[in-house]
């Protein structure tokens, strides 16, 4: 039904290859993310609804989070919940580690919006975020096979059984079964408190995402590819669309930004972030500087006030 054309990137992110319309007018895309405008996914899914825009869809992007919607997103938006359902959804996840399980409400409400507007194409980004039950969507999706469903992940939470990224401690559970043993990030996001639920988690995620009849998972990098055929969704067709920027924009330009940080004579070492921890690397950061002799600067991009003290 679709084939891929070229288009230009509007943003400073990832906005996947849109799709046109080759025998049928009048078609409807229905995006789901976390947030919406804002932050890397938010902006993602702006931009793609603004996309199918302007090949002649009509687009609409389901949000969970607050925050400020820029206006040009403002007509794309419908709200998942309220954000006194987040705080709650976000408790109990804390509690009981079952992010992705609660909303239940909010869920069915929203289903009952998105069964009436009938997309043709439905494209999920982070399911994550203390504001959708997966299960019930994936019902949902199960119930409409003519739908086409894409799945862009921006991470491995899909497959795992808790945690969204797991190279750092170099766990492999997600390849066979989470939980069979401790799972040595539950106090990271979505933080648990008090006990681990992975076992469970890993289950009813196998569960629900799998057996979709017309689902394409798409990944930013081969890499992420790569996991993704070693997991549970291995079953799917992957697509690499790779993050691009907005060349308009980011591009060489005139600064005096070497001259203001005795930077003239310097090999510059750039790390940007949105935001710095360990597992973005700013430990192997410090540790690098102290290897380093002084032909070097290291500069980073991101960090808070606490962190450059």
């Amino acid at each position: 039904m679709f084939r891929n054309i070229t288009v230009r990137h509007s943003a400073a992110t990832t906005v996947a290859n849109a799709y046109r319309l080759v025998t049928k007018h009048d078609m409807r895309i229905l995006i789901i993310n976390e947030v919406l405008g804002w932050s890397s996914t938010g902006k993602i899914a702006g931009d793609l609804a603004k996309q199918y825009e302007a090949q002649g869809w009509e687009a609409k992007v389901a949000y969970g989070r607050s925050g400020y919607v820029p206006e040009a997103y403002q007509k794309y938006g419908i709200r998942i919940g309220n954000d006194p359902d987040v705080r709650i959804n976000a408790l109990k996840a804390r509690l009981f580690d079952n992010e992705g399980l609660n909303a239940k409400g909010a869920t069915r409400r929203f289903l009952k919006w998105a069964e009436e507007y009938n997309p043709d194409l439905l494209w999920l980004h982070n399911l994550h975020g203390y504001y959708i039950n997966y299960e019930l969507l994936f019902d949902w999706i199960k119930s409409r096979p003519q739908m086409e469903v894409k799945w862009t992940l921006h991470d491995c939470w899909a497959f795992t059984g808790h945690c969204v990224h797991f190279t750092m401690v170099k766990c492999t559970q997600w390849q066979s079964h989470c939980g069979y043993s401790k799972c040595p990030q539950s106090n990271r996001y979505p933080k648990s408190i008090l006990w681990s639920n992975a076992k469970e988690n890993f289950k009813r995620k196998r569960e629900a995402f799998t057996g979709v009849r017309n689902l394409t998972i798409v990944t930013p990098s081969h890499w992420l590819e790569g996991l993704v055929k070693q997991s549970f969704l291995q079953e799917y067709p992957v697509e690499v669309h790779h993050n691009t920027i907005n060349t308009d924009v980011f591009k060489p330009t005139p600064s005096d930004f070497r001259r203001r940080y005795g930077l003239e004579d310097k090999i510059v070492i750039l790390g940007v972030a949105n935001a710095w921890d360990d597992r973005k690397g700013l430990q192997d950061f410090c540790r690098l500087a102290t290897m380093l002799d002084d032909r070097y600067a290291i500069v980073l991009v991101g960090l808070t006030q606490k962190q450059i003290k």
